[in-house]
């Protein structure tokens, strides 16, 4: 039988380890010693973690589990050199999402992520703790902001590496709070870390079970967890959406509103989540606005704030509302909606709304037309049922077949992502196998179905159950002939 090349790959939150898996091997294997590379140096978490299932593979395969450190390059050397290394099933990677990133930030790696390897599983997922060095004076995530903003461009924020998972998120945080402070790249988490606790740098996202023993130490302090509810094992370090709370207080004097898709395109927010964010914009007095461009009108004749009850100051509509046609709205309380009513128009607070087809005949028909249909008794209850039909037949497909996948949405709204990781949010979504989507979508194709699973599915009123069971068949038949190859 063929040997496939081993591959983990980190996709998670914010960090995470895969391990690797031979989706096929010759029938003595193994008959020598695998080798396991790790592509940082020694001490770190992927260092860790692949010393412990090595040991373990050792011990149930009979066989010597090497570990090789191949640092360098913010990890395509050890890329590199799996992607180079005989497809015989001796070889393993417990690699992270630097595979991906670098080469989109390097160009001239020597492998393709897609084609290179074959992964295998999800082995570790770990969030994130913001951490700084214990003489640091900001304790909490405003504080630190302030301070940062304050003392601009004095500071190092330490990483494992170019491309790796926590210097995206250094990037992420500095573009998304305005910060200016400087990256410092090490040659792994664990050099990082040491640097972070002697002061040489002054924060840096680790791995949680990376930060652990530095916190346990005292010489680091953390500022917040990436999780979105609190870690059983740091209970005592806040969250982000934590934080989140916290900055909207410290900035109140500045802070408007707060824009949010309720149900972030397929995925159903936390319990709780969004009555937080009403309970403290009301407090705050600030503005809670729902972005409905998907769900009004579609997840319930309220939208998603029918759906979810919770009610917003202001909530904004795309062309559903027109019934496909170039159409869009703002709704919302009558006090807020006056401050736009051309009658006032030169009063101080007068609010300008302009679009470029306001008044378009033609879509104003189509969504009277729109509306009147969904106004129809049954109507809503028809299209959760088509979407049911269709994520459960979803679902009964990818369990024949064995496949691990992932089926979300809710009402009339469905898609598959082919991974054994629970969908949660974005990043999670994100750790799906693309090339098996993008090779269901070309094989629907084939089969008379057009369906963007890259995206999502928009199930409609007019689609009927035989619709569904053709759609559903297509999909079978189309993995059926990706697995053949």
């Amino acid at each position: 039988m063929k040997c496939s090349r081993f591959i983990a790959l980190a996709l998670a939150a914010l960090t995470a380890l895969v391990l690797p898996f031979s989706t096929s091997a010759q029938s003595d294997w193994p008959n020598k010693a695998i080798t396991f590379i790790v592509p940082y140096p020694p001490g770190g978490l992927n260092d860790a973690i692949v010393r412990v299932i090595g040991e373990r593979m050792s011990a149930e395969l009979g066989k010597p589990v090497l570990i090789d450190n191949k640092a360098g390059a913010a990890t395509t050397v050890a890329s590199n050199f799996v992607a180079q290394a005989a497809p015989d099933g001796y070889t393993l990677y417990g690699g992270g999402t630097s595979l991906i990133i670098n080469p989109t930030l390097q160009g001239n790696v020597q492998y393709d992520p897609h084609k290179s390897f074959d992964l295998v599983s999800l082995i570790s997922f770990t969030p994130f703790i913001l951490q700084v060095n214990a003489d640091f004076p900001a304790k909490t995530m405003p504080e630190l902001i302030a301070y940062l903003k304050a003392n601009p461009g004095k500071f190092n924020m330490a990483t494992s590496g170019i491309g790796a998972t926590n210097h995206m998120a250094a990037e992420m945080f500095r573009a998304r709070t305005g910060l200016k402070y400087t990256i410092v790249p090490y040659r792994g988490g664990a050099q990082a870390g040491q640097d972070v606790a002697s002061g040489q740098a002054q924060m840096m996202f680790s791995a949680s079970l990376e930060a652990k023993p530095f916190l346990a130490s005292g010489k680091t302090r953390p500022i917040a967890i990436s999780s979105l509810k609190r870690s059983p094992a740091f209970l005592a370090i806040p969250t982000v959406v934590e934080g989140t709370v916290r900055i909207m207080e410290t900035y109140r004097d500045d802070l408007a509103g707060v824009i949010v898709e309720a149900q972030c395109r397929l995925i159903d927010p936390k319990p709780g989540f969004l009555e937080g964010l009403r309970e403290a914009t009301r407090r705050l007095g600030a503005l809670l606005i729902f972005d409905e461009v998907v769900t009004g009108f579609r997840l319930a004749y309220g939208g998603a704030q029918e759906l979810y009850g919770v009610t917003p100051d202001l909530a904004c509509y795309g062309k559903i509302v027109g019934g496909g046609y170039p159409l869009a709205a703002v709704a919302g309380k009558r006090d807020l909606m006056e401050l736009s009513n051309p009658r006032k128009k030169g009063a101080p607070d007068y609010t300008y709304i302009s679009g470029t087809l306001n008044g378009n005949a033609v879509g104003a028909t189509a969504g009277l037309a729109t509306i009147a249909e969904l106004e129809k008794p049954g109507a809503y209850d028809r299209l959760r049922a088509v979407g049911e039909r269709m994520r459960a037949g979803l679902r009964d497909i990818a369990k024949r077949l064995g496949m691990p996948a992932q089926v979300a949405g809710a009402g009339p709204l469905a898609n598959i992502y082919f991974t054994s990781t629970p969908i949660t949010d974005y990043r999670t979504a994100m750790q799906a196998d693309g090339r098996i989507t993008q090779q269901l979508t070309k094989e629907m194709l084939k089969r008379g179905v057009m369906a963007n699973f890259s995206a999502k599915m928009y199930i409609s009123l007019v689609h009927s159950d035989a619709d569904i069971d053709q759609t559903l068949q297509a999909v079978e038949d189309s993995l059926v002939a990706i697995r053949k190859g």
